[in-house]
């Protein structure tokens, strides 16, 4: 009875989470097949039916696991269902691993020193008995922490090839090419594999396939869901619609990007002072001290035995 009180039930949490992300992605997978289960019952034009496709990809991205993933580039069939697998996985191994270290003799060991030191042990003893089951939790979480990674390099990537594509965009634009052409074009110097790249090129697919222009770029901000990005795609959705200047639209949005790199270049460079206080003061100014005033403390200490030597003889 006792070994049911000290289980950590609060270790189903995850499980019950999966579980409900589970049912929500399926219902998700559902709404989408049925939706183009109708779409290919309907008999539309390719025009109609490149935007009706479009519908049914916006309505399947949603707000749920799925959009997450999708914002950090995975984007492959069966992207949700994976994570959740990789979730439920590291889970019970945690807790496989949980528990063989709380049944280890080691660690029983450890424990009854701790509770044996006066002052400080008596307190670190319990968080000595937490260790496996923090364990746990590092293994359920390395799933997520690899998605936020994958994120933050996404973000990192379009912001270093945003400044330059506008700017190759707008001299091709102010020189009289067509937007379509001048994305194709910078396409040619970008790599491939960069997330920049890859939703340009979807960007020219979807147009290509019909979808209107302006839909196609809102599209492409929401599936990056960048700031400078969704800025660029505002300001350009609104040269379409009041039929203003695309060249000076695209140059102004380079200069401005161009423009907020520089300022989050000072930004951080005023902010490196500050981020090197801790570092210095952990690291550094310990072996500094020792190096410097050792030698002389060592001196003054046999200067000092040898004076109370004299003294007591």
């Amino acid at each position: 009875m006792s070994g049911l009180l000290t289980w950590p039930w609060w270790l189903l949490v995850p499980a019950a989470l999966a579980s409900v992300v589970a049912s929500r992605v399926a219902s998700a997978a559902a709404a989408r097949r049925r939706a183009m289960e109708r779409l290919e019952r309907a008999v539309v034009s390719p025009a109609r039916e490149a935007a009706a496709r479009a519908s049914v990809e916006e309505a399947a991205v949603g707000r749920g696991l799925s959009r997450w993933l999708g914002l950090a580039g995975r984007r492959e069939p069966g992207a949700a269902r994976g994570f959740l697998v990789q979730i439920v996985g590291l889970t019970a191994l945690g807790v496989l691993a949980g528990l063989l270290l709380s049944w280890s003799a080691p660690l029983a060991e450890m424990r009854a020193w701790l509770l044996d030191v006066p002052g400080a042990g008596p307190m670190l003893a319990p968080v000595l008995g937490l260790a496996p089951w923090i364990v746990v939790l590092l293994l359920a979480l390395l799933p997520v922490a690899t998605v936020q990674r994958r994120r933050r390099e996404l973000v990192e990537s379009v912001e270093r090839d945003l400044p330059t594509t506008l700017a190759l965009l707008a001299t091709l634009a102010e020189s009289g090419t067509g937007l379509d052409a001048a994305i194709e074009r910078a396409l040619r110097g970008l790599d491939p594999d960069r997330p920049l790249a890859v939703e340009l090129a979807t960007f020219r697919r979807e147009v290509l396939a019909g979808v209107p222009r302006v839909r196609a770029f809102r599209r492409l901000s929401a599936r990056l869901d960048v700031p400078s990005v969704s800025v660029f795609v505002s300001a350009v959705v609104h040269a379409e619609h009041v039929g203003s200047g695309l060249a000076d639209t695209l140059r102004q949005q380079a200069d401005e990007v161009w423009n907020r790199r520089r300022e989050d270049a000072l930004a951080r460079a005023q902010a490196l002072p500050t981020r090197l206080a801790v570092p210095l003061v952990l690291c550094f100014l310990p072996g500094i001290f020792v190096f410097t005033f050792g030698p002389a403390l060592a001196q003054f200490l046999e200067i000092a035995d040898g004076v109370l030597r004299g003294a007591g003889g």
